[in-house]
């Protein structure tokens, strides 16, 4: 047995609302015993809960002393009817009963992360839960929907719902949220909002179209049960968060399906609300405040409401994304003419063989494609050029293309090459002839592969035979052959293709003749993966045949184009030694002409100092 000192909840409208606990001292009751000025309770250990959160001391209006504990009265009651669960007491012998307003628009504010009524959507839950609670309803049926629109730079979540009785609209709710977009979170929000609107003990029907909530939240019950499989659900705090207050409320919930754009009335007029609850100014943020678990993940004081195994694979590629855009060699893409996660995808993409495609490159074959792959993107393939500039002691600035002999070798010289014309040729036959085949049975084949007709061609071939003036006689004609008459618009062509980054252009142009998306990036992944693969066999293996022979002839072997450390440690600080001394003397030369500038300058107006900024230095002349 243990002795408790008696303390009474203050029930006093002047105590501000807050997720607090105002106590007051107990001056006797039957219950307890005057024990030297106190009013002592002895009850045995295992029936008492010990409170951990923080206590302070306090006065009232009166001068009054006492206690404010950092828990809500709700927190209280789930310790109280967990005990009475754990300990197997008789319900008969407890009487619990909270179902006040005021702390219902605690629990509202608590739960939508405010710690006061100055949210609209605070204001509005407690609007519709006063009006239930004054009708005393204990049966409700809602309807429910979310909405997500993603835009270039944000994306918008938006919820809402209607309340239906005897066929009749007589509530409905619509707010903004933000954080971890996703359609079924909204959903999500919008169930938890419905609950929070609820009398005690009632039994709630809710209807929604999302198949995706419907599963999840069947089996939350079973993944919940321990912090392992917790830890992994999607949108964890709120599903969490949707069955404390179940239990809290003593709800009765069912969810039905609703199939989505069946003109169902009420259906109908949830997705209205979502819309308009997505352009709404009221903000709905949620906060993890009835966690059983004494652990949250983080990120830069955000919850993290996701698997943390994705999210910190997505953050690494994020930062791995960041740091690439960053490169000075990359300020050519930082355009919005460029679909970047189409061209990165292409690079993972595997050679496809009977319609699988295999993630993991497994042999070395198929790896020195990617690596071809990424370098041909990064336009760091060992052409002439760049072998120059690594290594000027066995290539000559002189020295051209080993297979034309004609002009320099840069990337885009490997298929401008004209030794190279027949295969390029060849690859363009190719693209069509594949297109033709992947494209199967649609209804505008032929359209589409006119559209793209640019893209498997060249841009010389097309500025040599596809203007007006060429294909004038064609025309005129009318020649079957849509080749000989095509007219090029002076945008887009194969060249952009071979380098492997993906004009937006394309990508919206094939979009129109498909409903959806995926359908554009599959057709998109197969010929790019095609596409990089002919080039590879029929120019670039051909061309490193032609160089191998050059070197050859020239007495210049592997062993000679490995470099020490040493050496190449003595080559960078070379380097640096040009690059310090070009700037020595820009600096000089640029002091040496301002010095000359100002004292002209103070001549014609004496007495006045200048100021001139040379380099990271100031100077007062």
């Amino acid at each position: 047995m243990i002795d408790i000192i008696h303390y009474k909840l203050l029930d006093n409208t002047s105590v501000n609302k807050s997720s607090s606990l105002h106590l007051t001292k107990c001056t006797g009751c039957y219950t307890g015993i005057n024990r030297n000025g106190h009013c002592i309770i002895s009850i045995e250990k295992k029936y008492s809960i010990i409170i951990k959160s923080n206590i302070t001391d306090k006065e009232n209006e009166v001068k009054k002393k006492m206690k404010v504990i950092d828990q809500m009265i709700s927190d209280l009651i789930m310790d109280i009817k967990n005990l009475i669960k754990e300990q197997e007491i008789p319900l008969n012998t407890v009487h619990i009963e909270v179902d006040k307003v005021d702390d219902r628009d605690i629990l509202i504010d608590n739960i939508l992360g405010y710690s006061n009524s100055i949210s609209p959507s605070s204001k509005w839950l407690s609007e519709i839960y006063r009006n239930n609670k004054n009708h005393n309803r204990t049966n409700y049926i809602f309807y429910t929907d979310g909405s997500l629109k993603r835009d270039k730079e944000h994306v918008n979540m938006g919820v809402g719902w209607v309340q239906v009785d005897n066929n009749e609209e007589i509530n409905k709710f619509n707010a903004q949220t933000k954080g971890w977009p996703s359609s079924t979170r909204a959903e999500m929000i919008a169930i938890l909002t419905v609950l929070l609107v609820a009398n005690n003990r009632s039994k709630i029907d809710i209807y929604t179209d999302s198949k995706n909530t419907i599963t999840n939240f069947n089996s939350y019950k079973v993944k919940s049960n321990n912090y392992r499989s917790y830890i992994k659900l999607d949108n964890q705090i709120v599903w969490e968060l949707i069955f404390k207050l179940i239990q809290m409320l003593d709800l009765n919930v069912t969810i039905h399906k609703v199939k989505a754009h069946s003109n169902d009335k009420w259906n109908d007029r949830a997705d209205e609300e979502a819309n308009r609850g997505r352009e709404n100014d009221s903000l709905i943020l949620i906060k993890n405040s009835y966690s059983k678990y004494r652990y949250q993940l983080q990120y830069y004081n955000n919850d993290i409401d996701m698997n943390p195994r994705p999210f910190i694979k997505k953050m690494n590629n994020i930062y791995i994304q960041k740091e690439f855009d960053n490169l000075n060699r990359n300020n050519e893409f930082q355009n919005e003419t460029i679909d970047k996660n189409i061209s990165f995808r292409i690079i993972k993409e595997k050679y496809r063989k009977k319609g699988i495609t295999m993630s993991k490159f497994r042999n070395f074959k198929d790896h020195n494609l990617k690596a071809f792959n990424v370098k041909k993107l990064m336009d760091e393939l060992p052409v002439i050029e760049k072998l120059k500039i690594r290594r000027p002691d066995l290539y000559e600035k002189e020295l051209n293309c080993v297979r034309c002999n004609k002009e320099k070798e840069t990337l885009e010289h490997l298929w401008e090459c004209s030794a190279a014309a027949n295969d390029m040729i060849i690859i363009g036959i190719k693209s069509r002839n594949f297109l033709h085949k992947i494209l199967g049975e649609h209804k505008k084949r032929d359209d589409i592969i006119e559209m793209l007709h640019k893209y498997t061609n060249l841009e010389r071939e097309l500025r040599l035979f596809h203007t007006e003036e060429n294909t004038e006689f064609y025309r005129k004609k009318n020649y079957l052959s849509f080749d000989k008459k095509y007219v090029w618009d002076n945008k887009g062509s194969l060249n952009s293709l071979l380098r492997g980054w993906i004009p937006k252009d394309l990508f919206q142009s094939l979009k129109k003749f498909f409903n959806r998306k995926r359908q554009v990036e599959d057709i998109l992944l197969r010929w790019m993966v095609r596409l990089n693969k002919w080039f590879f066999d029929r120019v670039w293996k051909m061309r490193n045949e032609k160089m191998i022979e050059w070197e050859t002839k020239n007495n210049i072997f592997n062993k000679d184009k490995r470099m020490s450390i040493k050496k190449k440690k003595e080559i960078r600080i070379e380097q640096m030694i040009k690059v310090k001394e070009k700037r020595d003397r820009n600096i000089v030369d640029t002091y040496h002409d301002v010095k000359q500038l100002v004292f002209f300058s103070k001549n014609l107006n004496k007495g006045h100092s200048y100021y001139v900024l040379l380099g990271s230095s100031e100077f007062i002349l």
